[in-house]
């Protein structure tokens, strides 16, 4: 009994194969229990220890399982049971079971296990060669267990490779995050020069760089009030967050308003004078001292800016990561009063752009306006041309005019409304319109919080930002495809990652594209699989009408579909770090795998069928209609068939292991991995098309057989009733009545069957010879008399044709003479004979036919193959034999015990001259015919002194001792 420790370090695979032996039969009640469990592994150590059987007797993989079955348990050996296997979207289910019998499953097992043994062994990639084990233990149609532990097998080999590539990418990114790295200085570069452009890998690490310093930066955000303060760059965002810490202001040397030094509160974010963003990402700072605890704030990079589209992005992306960090939030929108003159309604235009970004939609800033607020700054206090003092009202009326929107800009502003807009000045200066410091907080403080900011705020990136990371992808996508061409896998496995880290900007577009160019990168790398998966060719190609839809028949294309897979099965081992794409890739290979495989099986059967349609039209256009022939001819091609395919794998083999011994003897070792795949795959096909052509044959024998029986049944329910009342006996009397005294006279049958003398037509020949057929191997018809019953060629192919069916088997005296037998007939007489028919025969008559020469030849080869070594007596005479039938007679005689025991032969009356009598004379003279005392030859046109010397030679070698 195995014990549960030493279980534990087998594999599953392993471990189903105990419990078979434990079982001594396929576990098929419990494996679905087993299959199912949450720990198949201990599901089937329990099977295997619970069993009362020791798994020590093993079944072996051989064709005596069944009778160890049976001997083991005294029970029938019960036909095991396999898994239908069913393939979706490139995963294997197990889908109805069916039976099958011991000897299919046995055959089943061997070659799963050869699948298997070839798949573990070294070759052109590990990955690659379990792919294509699945594959082909998918076509078997069961073996689920196997595909299992297959499909086990490749991830856990994924799973160790996806652990050295984690680690690279881990190197990597520890790389870009070091200070001073290069990509620390593309992230200055651009911020120097917003103009400058960058090369795709710049951009992109340019882009990963800032979203990554801005999630450091998101962090001061956790569990913060935050309110977030939008804006574009020079609309004074630092200078009112300054405000809210309580700083004060002044005028410095060039007029322009700074923080006082004299300030109670030093300057809390630096404020830059220029058009020129001081900030990269939002920078989160507490305000408790005024807001109080829990509140901070957040100044975020300008939404509209243009320094590139990295950094544009970025802004973007680390603004959402900032307000998604927070425990709530409030929005504070500070508007450029100078904006809302420019370029009539510029100012209210970026207000939509930056609101619509930032919220995701306009129904989310119209349902959450309430926490919302604008903020008007840089207003002068009086008109700089009337002199009048600006009022509250008087700059909301221009933030808020809908003239030159559309209606979403109009519904947008409406939803805003008077209520969320102030004004301030940072030297306080204006009406009582305008808030300063406490009011303004207050004012904050009094909107509704956003308590689940990660459910709504998105990152805003405009149309030309969009269009620029779409060139950028495209450009990454480039060159993954490239590498992956140019067999660079680990180069693109990093262009993958690189591609799949740009969804760091957490937008559906970018998700969208990404994964777009990955799938395209794998896709044109599937160009020619997916062609011939598709009933198509190479791409391009058309046939010789010009149809470019026209199915594949070039077989090489199929080695070419192989080679792609092969290729991407690298691919895959190199992205087994990045799950996302190596399940995907995994599953689809998988798919293409199984359905490439399946089609060079179609094939390789197509071919078998076709091979086989032609070889059995000829053989029924030998046979016609005739449905006896034709099961009779059918096994004969089929064999001829099952030998010519034995010959072409010989040769095949022979061919193969030449080519191995011209490989040089330091041939790389990818060179011979190679040659070992080819020929294996070349091995497969044939095995393919010989399968598919012996089913064929199979069928079309099954089939024969049924037309010979519903022929059987139609032929005696038509015609036989006539035909017994017509020879005077019955079917049930056939082997029971006695025969007639006459025949009974010679003593030489115990029991026979008399026609004699009947007029046999073509149908009633057909009807004897059925029923013979049907009573093939009854031992007590041992004669039969035809004799002048005018039965003719058909009549003895027929006969002859139930031979083959074992009819006649204990026949001792045969008497068909009279019969108008032609050449024709004795051939098929003959042929029976050859092949070991009528071998009982003591007595044969065929006096009285039409028969010459080709029929006695005929006659003479069967006697040389060893027909007819029990006959006694041979009547010939009275038919039209030549010379040359009697010299290939004569001939056949010098064969080992050619007519040993005939003592009877009479050749009189025919037509064989003074060369078939020398011939005759020949062969008795060296010992043919040995048993021989009665010869007759008179009545032919030999000489007589010539037949009278071939009668002297017999009686010579009679008187010799």
């Amino acid at each position: 009994m195995d014990e549960p420790t030493e279980l534990e370090n087998l594999k599953l695979g392993d471990l189903y194969q105990r419990a078979c032996n434990a079982l001594l039969r396929v576990p098929e009640k419990e494996l679905t229990e087993v299959f199912n469990s949450d720990d198949p592994k201990q599901a089937l150590i329990q099977l295997i220890v619970g069993s009362t059987v020791s798994t020590s007797t093993c079944i072996p993989a051989t064709a005596t399982a069944e009778s160890k079955l049976a001997t083991d348990t005294g029970l029938d050996a019960e036909p095991p049971r396999v898994f239908e296997l069913v393939v979706e979207d490139g995963v294997m289910h197990l889908g109805a079971l069916q039976s099958v019998g011991v000897e299919d499953s046995l055959r089943m097992k061997q070659k799963l296990d050869t699948i298997w043994r070839n798949a573990e062994a070294p070759g052109l990639g590990e990955v690659w060669q379990w792919l294509y084990a699945i594959a082909k233990m998918s076509l078997l149609g069961g073996g689920a267990w196997y595909i299992h532990n297959a499909q086990e097998q490749l991830r856990q080999i994924l799973e160790l490779k996806g652990q050295q590539a984690v680690q690279r990418q881990a190197d990597r990114q520890a790389e870009r995050a070091l200070p001073g790295s290069r990509f620390e200085s593309i992230v200055k570069k651009k911020l120097a020069m917003p103009a400058v452009s960058l090369l795709p890998t710049e951009s992109r690490n340019c882009l990963v760089s800032c979203i990554e310093h801005g999630k450091v930066q998101a962090k001061h955000a956790e569990g913060k009030k935050v309110v977030v303060v939008l804006g574009n760059t020079g609309a004074g965002k630092s200078a009112f967050i300054n405000l809210l810490h309580g700083c004060t202001f002044g005028l410095d040397s060039e007029d322009n308003i700074v923080v006082r030094s004299d300030s109670p509160m030093k300057e809390l974010m630096k404020i830059g004078h220029t058009n020129k963003s001081e900030t990269f990402a939002p920078q989160v700072e507490e305000v408790a001292a005024s807001f109080g605890e829990g509140y901070a704030v957040a100044d975020c990079p300008g939404f509209l800016d243009n320094r590139g589209f990295e950094i544009n992005v970025a802004n973007a992306v680390n603004v959402k990561q900032t307000t998604v960090a927070a425990a709530s939030v409030i929005v504070v929108v500070i508007i450029n009063y100078h904006s809302l003159l420019a370029d009539r309604g510029k100012g209210v235009k970026d207000l939509f752009h930056i609101l619509s970004g930032f919220f995701g939609t306009i129904e989310n800033v119209k349902k959450h306006a309430n926490s919302l607020l604008l903020v008007i700054s840089q207003a002068p206090a009086t008109h700089p041309e009337t002199g009048q003092g600006m009022t509250l009202a008087r700059c909301t009326g221009k933030l808020l005019d809908p003239s030159g929107l559309d209606e979403t800009g109009k519904d947008l502003l409406s939803a805003i409304g008077d209520a969320n807009v102030l004004i301030y000045h940072l030297l306080e200066r204006g009406d009582e319109s305008w808030l300063k410091q406490d009011a303004i907080i207050a004012r904050i403080k009094g909107l509704v919080p956003i308590t689940e900011p990660g459910r709504l705020f998105q990152s805003a990136i405009n149309d030309a930002d969009k269009e620029s990371l779409r060139d950028l992808v495209s450009d990454l996508g480039k060159q993954l495809k490239s590498a992956i061409s140019s067999a660079e896998y680990v180069a693109a496995a990093d262009v993958v990652s690189d591609l799949l880290e740009l969804k760091l900007v957490e937008h559906s577009f970018v998700t969208t594209i990404v994964d777009e160019a990955v799938s395209d990168a794998i896709d044109d790398s599937m160009v020619t699989v997916r062609a011939i998966v598709n009933g198509r060719g190479e791409p391009g190609c058309k046939d010789d009408n010009g149809d470019e839809n026209a199915p594949m028949v070039d077989a090489h294309k199929f080695e070419d579909a192989r080679r792609e897979l092969r290729n991407l099965s690298s691919v895959l081992a190199a992205f087994a770090g990045i799950v996302e794409v190596r399940e995907k890739l995994r599953a689809l290979l998988i798919e293409a795998t199984c359905q490439l495989e399946s089609l060079v099986k179609q094939a390789a059967e197509d071919a078998g069928q076709k091979e086989v349609e032609e070889s059995l039209r000829e053989v029924l256009r030998i046979v016609g209609d005739n449905v006896v022939r034709e099961v009779l001819e059918l096994p004969k091609a089929a064999a001829a068939m099952k030998a010519k395919h034995r010959e072409e794998r010989m040769s095949l083999e022979e061919l193969q292991a030449e080519e191995m011994s011209r490989l040089p003897e330091h041939a790389p070792t990818e060179q011979v991995d190679m040659a070992k795949e080819r020929h294996a795959i070349q091995l497969q096909e044939a095995s393919y098309r010989v399968e598919a052509a012996n089913e064929v044959w199979q069928g079309h024998l099954d089939h024969a057989g049924t037309k010979l029986e519903q022929r059987d049944e139609s032929l005696l329910a038509e015609e036989g009733a006539a035909f017994w009342t017509k020879v005077g006996w019955s079917s049930s009397e056939l082997c029971t009545r006695a025969i007639p005294e006459d025949w009974a006279r010679m003593r030489l049958l115990h029991r026979g069957q008399y026609f004699g003398g009947q007029k046999l037509t073509k149908s009633d020949c057909e009807v004897m010879a059925t029923v013979f057929r049907k009573l093939a191997g009854t031992p007590s018809l041992e004669g039969l008399f035809l004799s002048s019953c005018a039965i003719g060629d058909s009549g003895i192919t027929a006969l002859s044709d139930a031979t083959a069916f074992g009819a006649l088997a204990s026949l001792k005296t045969l008497c068909i003479n009279d019969n108008k037998i032609g050449d024709t007939g004795m051939v098929e007489l003959s042929g029976a004979m050859a092949n070991g028919r009528l071998e009982n025969l003591i007595f044969l008559d065929l006096n009285g036919n039409h028969f010459g020469d080709p029929g006695m030849t005929a006659f003479a080869s069967a006697i040389a193959n060893g027909a007819m070594q029990n006959l006694g007596t041979l009547y010939l005479y009275s038919n039209m034999i030549g010379d040359a039938g009697t010299t290939a007679f004569a001939d056949s005689l010098s064969s080992s015990g050619a007519l040993a025991k005939l003592e009877k032969l009479w050749l009189y009356s025919n037509k064989i001259g003074d060369l078939g009598m020398k011939a005759l004379s020949d062969g008795i003279a060296i010992g043919g015919l040995a048993s021989l005392k009665s010869l007759q030859l008179e009545g032919n046109p030999a000489k007589n002194e010539v037949q009278q010397a071939t009668l002297e030679t017999l009686k010579k070698r009679r008187r010799m001792p």
